[in-house]
């Protein structure tokens, strides 16, 4: 086998929070482009002084690299990969490692963290882009290591090893010998007992998250049978809704860009949540040294891993959120989870179920955003005046609006009632309640 010491070229597919979670990563040098379809987007040219381009410049200039596309809802973007006829492709909602694992790899502290050694075989389960990001980080570190896969894995194996040599032109190793792979035909979770040192990625990803998961724990059931107001950044949302709400002394619950509201009144939130790593991100530039939060207890997502590297207080508190593609969970235990949804809303209703609300009142939640989001007009405030570029977020309604239902069926189910009081606007899932009546 034979090392090469030379940087990973890739592209990257969508600069959305995954695919600037993953060039945070990589290492910028690593990525040679990123495809974007999102025409605002596409007008800023670069990222960190990458190159922003559509799918077309990619067929003319970058079609000898890698892709790595990183939207979890990918169906369209694979089959314009395959009508192109280009195999060269991983999705990362096909991995199981968690970005904060990889992470570990960047700064070179994974082998010590999992305490490696080198006299035995360690077995990697799967073949995926994680795996072999995995994989090479050991062979160069002189550990023995063998896949092992299972049938679902070994089209794609075939179909990467076959067509293009993946391990020459994507990684730093010039081949993986046939040998190295060991094959098990159920699709399962079952490995045979034998083999010990096998890299589990629910393990990895565990072990990773234990120094959040301790203090979420402490947030069940600390409300129990109270109610709380969920406030979401939509049109509607007056500034008087909020001063009612501080009268009231109400239990409040807000997200997002609501610091834009700060300057014209005195209501701060019980509760600040962001789950998208571009929120985090304009959060840790705009607002992260003020003290509009200072009695506020915070709950971010692990969608920008970074940012955890500040020298946060006890006010903070990360969760893992994880993105479904298909079937959406409703998590029983924010400590373990969170789901996406593909709405801070949901993350919300989540972590106010997890907290004993049995009482939930969405206000602002008005659920019609333009398909690119237009900020001066689908929120409360003009983001595009506030430095967020206009056409930078999409929304997906489709997806959302399971996302509600399934919050529904779960709170039906468990004697959890949520109401819509916001005036207006398209969320027609919840009871429709007037908020001016609700005190």
């Amino acid at each position: 086998m034979t090392i090469r010491k030379k940087k990973m070229k890739v592209i990257i597919w969508g600069l959305g929070t995954n695919g600037k979670n993953l060039i945070d990563v990589l290492d910028k040098d690593s990525v040679i482009a990123i495809i974007d379809t999102n025409i605002e987007l596409l007008k800023l040219k670069c990222y960190q002084g990458i190159p922003i381009i559509d799918f077309n410049t990619y067929l003319n200039m970058y079609k000898q690299y890698y892709v790595i596309v990183t939207p979890i809802i990918c169906e369209s973007i694979e089959k314009s990969l395959v009508a192109n006829h280009i195999s060269e492709y991983f999705l990362q909602k096909d991995s199981n490692v968690r970005l904060s694992v990889f992470l570990e790899l960047k700064h070179n502290t994974f082998i010590e963290s999992y305490k490696l050694n080198k006299e035995n075989y360690h077995y990697i389960l799967g073949f995926n882009l994680f795996s072999l990001f995995l994989y090479n980080h050991l062979i160069q570190n002189d550990y023995k290591v063998k896949f092992i896969y299972s049938s679902k894995d070994q089209r794609l194996m075939l179909e990467k090893l076959d067509k293009k040599n993946i391990i020459d032109d994507f990684l730093d190793i010039k081949k993986i010998r046939k040998e190295e792979f060991i094959f098990q035909t159920e699709d399962n979770d079952f490995i045979d007992s034998s083999y010990i040192n096998i890299l589990d990625y629910k393990l990895l990803n565990d072990n990773n998250y234990l120094k959040w998961r301790k203090d979420l724990k402490d947030f069940k059931d600390i409300h129990n049978g109270k109610r709380i107001f969920i406030i979401a950044t939509g049109p509607s949302l007056k500034i008087s809704d909020l001063e009612i709400l501080k009268m009231h002394n109400e239990i409040t619950m807000s997200m997002n860009y609501i610091y834009y509201a700060f300057e014209k009144t005195q209501w701060r939130p019980n509760y600040y949540v962001v789950s998208d790593g571009n929120g985090i991100r304009d959060y840790e530039k705009l607002a992260y040294k003020e003290k509009w939060f200072e009695n506020t207890e915070k709950f971010f997502s692990d969608n920008y891993l970074e940012f955890w590297n500040n020298s946060i207080d006890s006010t903070y508190h990360c969760f893992r959120q994880i993105q479904n593609s298909s079937e959406i969970e409703f998590s029983s235990d924010c400590s373990d989870f969170v789901c996406s949804g593909l709405t801070v809303v949901y993350s919300c209703l989540q972590l106010a179920v997890y907290m004993g609300f049995k009482e939930i009142f969405l206000l602002g939640c008005d659920f019609s955003f333009s398909p690119n989001f237009d900020s001066n007009n689908d929120h409360f405030y003009g983001t595009c005046d506030k430095g967020v570029p206009k056409g930078s977020y999409t929304f997906n309604y489709e997806f959302v609006l399971k996302s509600y239902e399934k919050a529904k069926k779960y709170g039906d189910a468990n004697g959890i009632s949520i109401y819509n009081a916001t005036c207006g606007g398209k969320l027609e899932v919840f009871k429709r309640v007037k908020f001016d009546r609700l005190f």
